[in-house]
Order: structure tokens, then C-alpha cells, then sequence
């Protein structure tokens, strides 16, 4: 996947110039995670991090389709998003529908109204 390297620079900028005041660390993430979105050119984008107890949790999500993929995928202990996070890579789906390896998340992708992640 090519990412724009002028767009990434300019919504650096634009995070550092908009980032809320010490304390409010959940409306900075939400703007990473929306920043994101605009970088890499797709509909929806979550941020996950390592809670303290070493598990994965979802801290921050674009949109509602979002939210639910994201906690349907930490229901299920499975999904995309949680191989990126113990992989440490990028998992790019065009169609969870077709992935059988995530049936049961895939499953749950036309209520969300998810396609792809």
C-alpha cells in the first residue's frame, strides 16, 4: 500500500498543532486515529494498545462501523486487527467475508457494515 508522503507530513503537522491540552490522552488518540484514516486512504481505522496487563485493548476508533469490528474482534479473540497487533505487521483485508481464517468475525462484517480492514 503506498502512502503519500507529503500527506503524512502535512497531518503530522497538523496533529502537533492541534493536540489537546496534558490530561485529555483519549481526544489525542482519536485524532491519530483519525489521521490515519486520511493517510491511508480507507473508510475506517482503530488504534490498539497493549494494556498493562500485556493483552491487546482497542483504545480509539474512527467511526461506530469501527467500534463494533473492533470489539466483535476482541469478543471473538480473532480478527485482523488483533493479528496486525500480535504480529507486529500490517494485515490488509480487501473482503473479510472471503477470509476463512476469521469466519466468525467475518460473520459479523454486514452489520458493521465492514467490508475490509
Amino acid at each position: 500500500m503506498a502512502v503519500d508522503g507529503q500527506l503524512v507530513a502535512r497531518s503530522v503537522a497538523e496533529l502537533r498543532a492541534t493536540l489537546p491540552r496534558a490530561g485529555d490522552l483519549l481526544a489525542g488518540l482519536q485524532r491519530v486515529t483519525e489521521a490515519t484514516r486520511t493517510v491511508v486512504g480507507v473508510d475506517g481505522t482503530g488504534l490498539t494498545l497493549a494494556h498493562e496487563d500485556g493483552r491487546p485493548r482497542w483504545v480509539a476508533v474512527s467511526d461506530a462501523a469501527m467500534e463494533l469490528l473492533e470489539q466483535v474482534q476482541h469478543d471473538f479473540g480473532e480478527g485482523p486487527c488483533l493479528a496486525a497487533f500480535a504480529e507486529d505487521r500490517v494485515v490488509a483485508v480487501e473482503d473479510l467475508r472471503s477470509e476463512l481464517v476469521w469466519d466468525r468475525v467475518a460473520g459479523w462484517s454486514p452489520s458493521c457494515g465492514c467490508v475490509g480492514c
